[in-house]
């Protein structure tokens, strides 16, 4: 709310908001322990698959990830932050498996 008591304008969900909220999810079916972190329920007890394949998996969803926001235009300086960030998280983790930082 504003000061006046108004409700603040709402923000259309943009493309690369949905890439964004796409990949928590992703990252939540990969790695339960970040789904319990962020509140989604039901998923105490599971675990990540922490083998190469796993990792893989990782990776790959991270390179498409990268692929759909580099396609992807900016709406307004929101998108362009998230943008930054995302692609800056995901390039490193995928430049570090590249390297073999990850074993």
């Amino acid at each position: 709310m504003t000061a006046a008591g108004t409700p603040e304008p709402t923000r259309p969900t943009t493309a690369i908001d949905a890439i964004a909220e796409e990949w928590v999810t992703t990252v939540a079916d990969l790695d339960p322990d970040i789904a319990v972190w962020i509140g989604i329920p039901g998923r105490h007890g599971e675990y990540a698959d922490l083998s190469p394949a796993g990792h893989s998996r990782l990776v790959t969803a991270a390179k498409k990830v990268i692929a759909q926001i580099d396609a992807t235009e900016a709406a307004d300086d929101v998108d362009v932050v998230t943008r930054t960030d995302l692609l800056a998280k995901l390039r490193v983790e995928v430049e570090a498996t590249e390297a073999g930082l990850w074993k």
